[in-house]
């Protein structure tokens, strides 16, 4: 599956509780949070590395996949609080040699439980479709 070229992958998506808005190298203080999380970092295994540098290595990497036109997670945004409170996005993956788009999502743990994931999931994955990635 490839993207096409002129495809403008959007922020600014709204569900009733939260705004999506694109990472920038300022969100990698409030992502820190999520790298400590042991249960957290099982899932993103990022060998000898400090919380701090694997909070850099995942924005930087996010940044790459919007340069390169290959979407990517964005902030979750409380529209309550205004704070951060995850991330998700629509991922182009390779799976057994071929392209696919993934919906994903990080929250961090005082988020979790409480609906934010499934709600941004069906934003990206109804985004998806809607604009047919």
């Amino acid at each position: 599956m490839n993207i096409k070229n002129d495809f403008q992958y959007k922020d600014g998506l709204k569900t009733p509780r939260l705004i999506t808005r694109f990472l920038t190298e300022a969100d990698v203080a409030v992502w820190v949070e999520y790298c400590k999380d042991p249960v957290a970092a099982t899932f993103t295994p990022i060998p000898d590395k400090t919380p701090t540098e694997m909070a850099q290595l995942w924005i930087d990497f996010t940044l790459k996949r919007y340069r390169e036109n290959r979407l990517g997670m964005q902030a979750l945004i409380s529209k309550e609080t205004s704070g951060f409170i995850g991330m998700s996005g629509l991922l182009v993956q390779e799976v057994n040699g071929k392209s696919e788009i993934e919906v994903a999502y990080h929250l961090l743990r005082k988020y979790l439980g409480k609906g934010y994931a499934t709600e941004a999931a069906q934003k990206f994955r109804d985004y998806g479709f809607e604009h047919h990635v």
